[in-house]
């Protein structure tokens, strides 16, 4: 076996062992309801311990007044608006659940429509080659 073969064989073992990694990791993310917990990028708080911290008077609900003033109060204004399925000028708790599974549904299935696409032969896994292929 040449340095060449065996430093290719490494490289696709490794990015076999990469790829199997990754689609386990998002697939464990999208089976544990909330996705991965705590602070940083990636990471979710729980939707009370979201609503209590952006709830900034305690009254539970978000409201425009809980919103700081600036560049980021701007954003959030703009979010709340979005989550504000009722259109009432507050945000509930259950509209703060019910959009994060909302879009912890479309995550999972933006996932599988990758994967699907990837899948070339159809056969539910990842060739080196598929997972090449872009």
């Amino acid at each position: 076996m040449t340095l060449t073969t065996t430093l290719t064989t490494r490289a696709q073992r490794a990015l076999s062992f990469g790829a199997v990694a990754l689609l386990v990791t998002a697939a464990a993310a999208v089976a544990r309801p909330g996705g991965r917990q705590g602070h940083g990028p990636g990471r979710q708080l729980d939707p009370q311990q979201m609503f209590e911290r952006m709830d900034r008077n305690g009254d539970g609900r978000i409201t425009p007044e809980d919103v700081p003033e600036g560049p980021r109060g701007d954003r959030m204004l703009q979010r709340l608006e979005r989550l504000d399925a009722d259109s009432n000028g507050e945000v509930s708790l259950a509209e703060l659940e019910q959009a994060r599974a909302q879009r912890q549904e479309q995550r999972a299935e933006r996932q599988g429509e990758r994967f699907s696409q990837r899948d070339a032969d159809g056969d539910g896994r990842l060739s080196f080659e598929e997972f090449r292929a872009e």
